[in-house]
């Protein structure tokens, strides 16, 4: 109920009397709880409202954990593999490092065609 509408109602009981005391009395508390109802049920949907909405939003925020975390698992795979290769690269030309100098050491030697055998079966 606003204000103003209060307000002309105690104005025409005023007016015209109250008649019956008891009506008054019954009047004044359907009054105020209708006053606490309204206000209660205005609070339960809010309520309500907040919780489905939180609800909605911890369901997005799991599955945006659940997609970012397959993504980091795909790419933790992809740059392992890339890794693995770069290391395998990496051991090939350092065995290829060792037999050139290797080679280069034993230029004048006599043992060169051996190793010169060693690297061309490398």
């Amino acid at each position: 109920m606003t204000p103003q509408e209060m307000d002309l109602l105690a104005e025409v009981i005023i007016r015209k009397g109250v008649g019956n005391p008891l009506f008054l009395v019954v009047w004044v508390a359907l009054a105020a709880l209708g006053a606490f109802l309204g206000s209660y049920l205005r609070e339960k949907g809010k309520n309500t409202a907040t919780k489905n909405d939180i609800k909605g939003l911890t369901q997005s925020i799991k599955e945006i954990e659940h997609r970012f975390d397959r993504q980091i698992e795909d790419l933790r795979g992809k740059y392992a593999l890339r890794m693995a290769a770069i290391d395998k690269r990496i051991a090939v030309h350092q065995g290829a490092y060792a037999r050139i100098h290797k080679l280069v050491m034993n230029a004048y030697e006599d043992s060169i065609r051996d190793v010169f055998t060693e690297c061309q079966n490398w």
